[in-house]
Formats: C-alpha cells, structure tokens, sequence
C-alpha cells in the first residue's frame, strides 16, 4: 500500500474493518449547468425571485 493509502488506513491491507466495493455500472446519464458558475448563480437567484425555474441545464445518456 502507498504511502497516501496508509494516511487513511493505517492498519494496511490486514485491517478487518476494510472492505473494497467494485462497482459497474450498465447506465449512466450526466447533469452539467450550460453556462460558468457565476451565471448559473445570477439564474438561480433570479428564477428564486421570479419564482420561475430558468433552463440552465444540459443533460443526456452516456455510452459505458
């Protein structure tokens, strides 16, 4: 184990209370904001004064 694994567990690769969890996923689907954060924070604070939802979000499926 490296020495940045060690920091976290510091018993090593013996510690019981370790387990590894392998995840695969058959799907995946992304969110992003279309614009920087500094305009997607004007939107969101004007959609929460209008009371209107502004549409400043890009989405879709990605292949896996």
């Amino acid at each position: 184990m490296d020495t940045l694994g060690k920091t976290w567990f510091t018993e090593g690769t013996d510690d019981p209370e370790l387990t590894i969890t392998k995840v695969v996923p058959s799907d995946v689907h992304y969110w992003d904001n279309k614009h920087n954060k500094m305009v997607s924070l004007i939107k969101i604070m004007a959609g929460a004064v209008s009371g209107k939802t502004m549409d400043d979000i890009v989405e879709g499926p990605i292949s896996v």
